[in-house]
């Protein structure tokens, strides 16, 4: 899942377009899945020799719970805030009458509203001080990246908020 996230930020400019490149041949973007498989060695290292990686990393549950749940929210509201955009997707399918994606994005909220309040009830889900230093700083980072990335675009006269407002077309 990293190389297929680090292949849409770069293809949304806000990484080095170098890891949206696709190889000919195998068809896939080598390079994201190659520094992706380089990062996962370097965590099973940190993982294996430091004690307390399990507690620090267990924050980021709740960054997943975050992340995931913008986008549920997102496939909630995308076809009442822009129906134009939605009739023309080829997620404009129907269930019982209500857009099947409204459908799945209620129900994913509503699950992750249940693990965001297991994640606070329970110290073993990874709500320790620790953990939550893991999550500020999951965020921080990323927030740091998207900062840089569209003070470069902005230099370079791209403006990253163009990428924001409709679906890229198939």
């Amino acid at each position: 899942a990293n190389s297929r996230c680090m292949f849409a930020w770069a293809f949304d400019r806000l990484l080095p377009e170098k890891l949206a490149e696709v190889n000919e041949r195998t068809g896939s973007p080598v390079v994201a899945i190659l520094l992706s498989a380089i990062g996962a060695e370097l965590f099973l290292i940190v993982f294996t020799f430091w004690g307390n990686t399990a507690t620090f990393f267990g924050g980021s549950t709740l960054g997943y719970l975050l992340a995931f749940g913008t986008t549920a929210l997102a496939g909630l509201l995308w076809p009442l805030l822009r129906p134009d955009s939605f009739r023309r997707s080829p997620a404009a399918v129907q269930l019982f009458g209500l857009p099947l994606i409204q459908i799945a994005g209620a129900g994913t909220l509503l699950y992750f509203a249940f693990l965001f309040w297991a994640f606070l009830t329970n110290p073993a889900f990874g709500l320790a001080r620790l953990g939550l230093v893991g999550f500020a700083l999951y965020w921080l980072v990323g927030l740091g990246i998207f900062v840089i990335a569209w003070q470069v675009r902005r230099a370079q006269g791209i403006d990253l908020s163009l990428v924001y407002r409709e679906v890229p077309a198939e």
